[in-house]
């Protein structure tokens, strides 16, 4: 039969001890903490932990109740999550071009580093996620031009345009490529959004 200790995995011990201490003097009658549990083939156990204690008149401990509620597919979950906003991260930021994307409502989702620096340009700071992107220090004919391409791709079409860039520290002329963002069921819920650097193409072109 495995011990309190072997079944607790050992950067959980510090934690569960103290409360555990303070609970026998006297200082609360309960704690809540998560925990894991090791089991007996090394398997992680990932648990919600609700301790709570019942008192002799004289304040000594009778006994404890304790509720364990199994969190492992949570944390997984949690962890997913995490990995694919890593890699997210990973793949806007070495694109080579200015990358975002927007909701339903024109606010930012989120965006790479090129296009923060860009926007600060215009801005004098970087956009928020959360944020409109369409904002009234913009020309209002640039914001009708862009919620038209916006609207386009959030009623369902993926499209391409060439345009002037409008800010000082990027290329000259830029080739912006639109496409709706899908649920799993399979609405729209946003848009994405690549600005590639056509520069030297348009001159060569010239």
């Amino acid at each position: 039969r495995m011990t309190w200790l072997q079944v607790t995995h050992p950067d959980d011990v510090a934690d569960d001890l103290r409360q555990f201490n303070r609970v026998m003097a006297g200082e609360i009658d309960g704690f809540t903490l998560e925990k894991r549990f090791i089991r007996k083939d090394g398997q992680i156990i990932h648990t919600d932990l609700a301790v709570q204690c019942l008192r002799h008149s004289d304040r000594a401990v009778d006994y404890f109740v304790t509720l364990v509620q199994d969190i492992t597919d949570r944390k997984r979950a949690e962890a997913a999550l995490i990995e694919h906003r890593t890699n997210l991260s990973a793949l806007i930021e070495n694109t080579g071009g200015s990358v975002w994307a927007i909701d339903q409502q024109y606010r930012l989702i989120v965006g790479n580093a090129l296009f923060h620096r860009n926007v600060a340009a215009a801005l004098g700071r970087e956009l928020a996620a959360g944020e409109s992107v369409l904002l009234p220090q913009f020309p209002s004919e640039a914001n009708a031009e862009w919620q038209g391409y916006y609207d386009r791709a959030l009623q369902g079409e993926g499209f391409s345009v060439e345009a002037p860039t409008r800010f000082k520290t990027t290329p000259e002329y830029t080739e912006y490529r639109f496409n709706p963002i899908l649920s799993g069921d399979g609405r729209i819920t946003g848009v994405t959004i690549f600005g590639l650097d056509i520069t030297a193409r348009r001159q060569a072109e010239a």
